[in-house]
């Protein structure tokens, strides 16, 4: 059973969304977008296509842009936690003497 050559170029498409897309813009645009790669790497001569438009540094673009934005989420909400402690501190101090 052979692949259709628009299965190509789709593939390309797909390739090419995930490596721009900006995750925190549009998640749910590339958990799809992921999710078909996912399902057409299953036929391996489309796996060896999308390994050919460079599917592999796409995925780690996206990997690494994810877990950039990981680390900045959490860096903001340590400074925000240190930031609030001493006030969380007084209210719990005053709730506990009522």
């Amino acid at each position: 059973m052979g692949v259709d050559l628009g299965m190509f170029y789709i593939a390309a498409l797909l390739v090419d969304t995930a490596r721009t897309t900006d995750p925190i813009v549009a998640p749910e645009a590339l958990v799809y977008c992921v999710g078909a790669l996912k399902f057409l790497s299953g036929n391996t001569t489309i796996l060896k296509q999308l390994v050919r438009n460079n599917c592999i540094e796409a995925a780690g673009k996206l990997l690494a842009a994810i877990n950039k934005q990981v680390c900045f989420s959490l860096v903001k909400n340590i400074i925000l936690f240190w930031y609030l402690l001493p006030w969380i501190f007084v209210l719990f101090t005053v709730l506990s003497q009522n």
